[in-house]
Formats: structure tokens, sequence, C-alpha cells
């Protein structure tokens, strides 16, 4: 069986971010955030066709994933990235792209016969 995680749910570190990032509007929000220290959510919701009450809910997803914090000051809800949960799911996957791109040789083609009958392995 498989099961999908929520970022909504207390999912941990790398899981909700992963399953945050994996909408194209909650991406486009960190991108807008990269770019600004802070910005107010109307401000936020600005570029994308979508009512205020969406981008809300986009926001309150990278809010639970750690991606977002959301500070309220007056009537105004301003938008801060943190970019930790990011870097923590940079590190897991740069061993990941660092890895060869083929896949090592079949054991079969990996141990050889040498010239004096000995086996050898290839690495």
């Amino acid at each position: 069986m498989v099961y999908y995680l929520s970022a909504t749910s207390q999912t941990s570190g790398i899981d909700a971010a992963f399953s945050a990032l994996g909408d194209p509007t909650r991406r486009a929000i960190l991108l807008a955030l990269v770019s600004e220290d802070e910005l107010p959510l109307s401000q936020l919701a600005v570029p994308f066709e979508m009512s205020l009450p969406a981008v809300s809910k986009h926001v309150r997803v990278l809010s639970a994933a750690g991606l977002v914090t959301v500070e309220k000051r007056g009537r105004v809800r301003y938008c801060r990235l943190n970019r930790q949960p990011l870097e923590a799911a940079a590190d897991w996957l740069t061993p990941v792209l660092d890895r060869p791109t083929t896949p090592p040789a079949p054991a079969y083609l990996r141990e050889y016969a040498g010239p004096g009958g000995e086996i050898r392995t290839l690495h």
C-alpha cells in the first residue's frame, strides 16, 4: 500500500518540504520570497489568478512545512522565507545528484579471468 504525505499533517523535515514543493504555485510563492525579505500576503497574491483565500491556503501549507513563517502585524500578515528546511532538502539531494549517472556493471561483468586464469574484479 502507498501512503501519501500531506504537508498539513504532522510530517517531519524534508518529507513536509518535498510535499509542499510539489505544487507549482507554492514554488512560485517561495521564489517571490527569495528576492524580498518579507512580503504581505496580499502582495504575494497579485501575480496569481486566484483569490486571496486560495493563496492563503498555499501559504498555510508552506508554513506547516516550515518553509515560510507568517507574522500578523495589525491586520496584515507578512510572509518570510525560512531557508533551513530547503537547505536540509538540498543536503539530502546532494549525494543523490553526485552519484554517477551510469549504473554499475552487473556482477557477472565485474569479475573476469585475468591472463593467468585468476579472477579479477573491476571497480
